[in-house]
């Protein structure tokens, strides 16, 4: 699985790169900003990127946007984990409705990134097109925490409510027990 990991700091990359080649995960490449992450992500397509939320010029929400929806975007679907040290709840909504697939606070865990790359992957999130912007859609416990009219735009009708995407997958969580197996490629449903 290839994995793309942008943060502005290098110690930070150099860290979670490390934690991924150690549970199996890679190869893993590093970007400095969102720039560069684009211009990567077009010479060397990824499976799952990590960002850093705090970065500038273009933060982590703002290159998920971004990466959803301009005309030239190396791969809009490309699964986004947003990653910070001072999350709060408005942080993490923001993140989601920008179309993170996952919002974790750091430090992160070995354990955890094994269990968020798993369920990203068992469970996709799924995505409509509203004019020019690629929504999520997200479930009712994200739905029923936002007003009913900003509600109403990322739950279309005839969406079944098994595709839905569950609220609790896309926020970190500890868990022990987690198998140290390496993952493979198969394993989250990649060719």
């Amino acid at each position: 699985m290839r994995v793309l990991v942008v943060d502005d700091s290098s110690s930070a990359r150099r860290f979670l790169s490390e934690m991924l080649h150690e549970i199996g995960v890679g190869p893993v490449t590093g970007a400095a900003d969102g720039a560069e992450a684009i211009e990567t992500l077009r010479d060397d397509p990824a499976d799952i990127m990590f960002c850093e939320l705090h970065m500038a010029p273009v933060d982590g929400i703002q290159l998920t946007r971004l990466l959803r929806n301009a005309g030239d975007s190396p791969n809009c679907y490309l699964p986004v984990v947003i990653l910070t040290a001072d999350a709060t709840h408005t942080q993490m909504k923001n993140a989601l409705l920008a179309g993170a697939n996952a919002f974790m606070s750091k430090p992160v865990k070995m354990s955890t990134v094994h269990k968020k790359l798993i369920s990203i992957f068992s469970h996709p999130l799924v995505f409509v097109r509203d004019s020019r912007n690629l929504r999520p859609v997200l479930a009712l416990p994200a739905l029923e925490a936002m007003a009913p009219r900003d509600a109403a735009a990322f739950m279309p009708p005839g969406i079944a409510r098994g595709h839905q995407r569950n609220l609790d997958d896309a926020v970190d969580g500890e868990s022990d027990g987690v198998d140290k197996q390496p993952l493979t490629r198969r394993d989250l449903g990649l060719r």
